[in-house]
């Protein structure tokens, strides 16, 4: 597999404008509900209206049982995803589908046609990554797994705390997610450089 890396917040601007230039409101969506939830995309992809429940007008939950682990983890939806699951009902509804089923359907031409509840499998996720970096010129890999990386990387800017960072992605060390969102050592070179006491 080959490493991808934290989608930085100058590209990520980028990669909203361009789902919104190019009318891909699926993705659009699963770029901000990604970036803010830190779900895998196996679980991200799995997500259905029906795990969402909005408890009041600023809290907004999903219980889901993690793929991968077989835990069932309660998910908390910031402003953002909030915003996002509402713009995806209106979207649907829009577009003739009922206001139910997944999160991320796949708007492919005979599926869109039919009105069939499918998800947007992690292949086109990729692609459609893909093909934003690609047109936006951005240096680095960016894949499926960038929307989580990068919910960890601005976890921690804001928060400063490895643990509670670790905590949250489930990870099984410290050392583990300073890896998995890419704190290098140009960047604990930069710490020294930068700390004047």
């Amino acid at each position: 597999m080959n490493k991808v890396y934290p989608i930085k917040n100058e590209d990520l601007k980028k990669m909203r404008e361009y789902f919104l230039l190019k009318n891909n409101i699926v993705m659009y969506h699963l770029l901000n509900i990604g970036v803010n939830v830190a779900l895998r995309i196996s679980d991200l992809l799995q997500l259905k209206f029906e795990n969402i429940e909005k408890i009041s007008n600023k809290r907004m939950i999903a219980k889901i049982k993690e793929q991968k682990t077989g835990k069932v983890r309660i998910v908390t939806f910031n402003e953002v995803a909030r915003k996002s699951v509402t713009e995806l009902k209106t979207f649907y509804k829009k577009s003739g589908y009922e206001e139910k089923g997944y999160l991320f359907k796949s708007m492919l031409k005979t599926n869109y046609k039919n009105k069939r509840d499918i998800p947007i499998t992690r292949y086109g996720v990729n692609k459609h990554l893909y093909n934003a970096k690609d047109f936006l010129n951005i240096p680095y890999a960016i894949g499926t797994h960038s929307l989580r990386k990068t919910w960890g990387k601005n976890a921690f800017e804001k928060s400063n705390s490895i643990g509670l960072v670790s905590m949250a992605l489930g990870h099984s060390s410290e050392k583990v997610t300073q890896r998995y969102i890419g704190i290098e050592e140009e960047d604990i070179q930069d710490f020294f450089e930068d700390l004047k006491i």
